[in-house]
């Protein structure tokens, strides 16, 4: 599991490449010393378990704050990088519409800013490896 924090709009991004258990969800959230309501934990964890043949998903934990990207399956391949670009924007959108900023023209800059910012910061977590 990695985070990632945006520090302009405060909000975190949590990716798992496996549906973690609770415990690890919350050592990690201690670790990196992220605020969390344990009811929201508890309906994301729920969440989480339903797959319905998803390839991933992206839930709000902190509404706004900390979104957690969840892989199913992950093979490492371009399809697993794809959906990544996608759950990514879902974590921006869902984070900037709760500070008001719904894409537009006049907003697409901020947007294509998150999207390279994360892209960018996961894709050097997971090549480090």
């Amino acid at each position: 599991m990695y985070v990632i924090s945006e520090k302009a709009f405060q909000y975190s991004m949590i990716v798992c490449f496996k549906v973690p258990t609770k415990r690890e969800l919350v050592q990690l959230l201690k670790r990196e010393e992220l605020w969390y309501n344990p009811k929201a934990l508890e309906q994301t964890m729920l969440q989480m378990k339903k797959s319905d043949g998803k390839h991933a998903t992206t839930i709000m934990l902190q509404d706004p704050g900390i979104a957690v990207i969840v892989f199913y399956r992950w093979n490492n391949d371009a399809s697993d990088y794809g959906v990544l670009s996608h759950e990514i924007f879902h974590v921006i959108d869902m984070n900037l519409r709760s500070k008001g900023i719904t894409l537009s023209d006049d907003s697409d800059e901020v947007y294509a800013y998150h999207m390279g910012y994360f892209t960018r910061e996961i894709y050097h977590l997971l090549w480090k490896k």
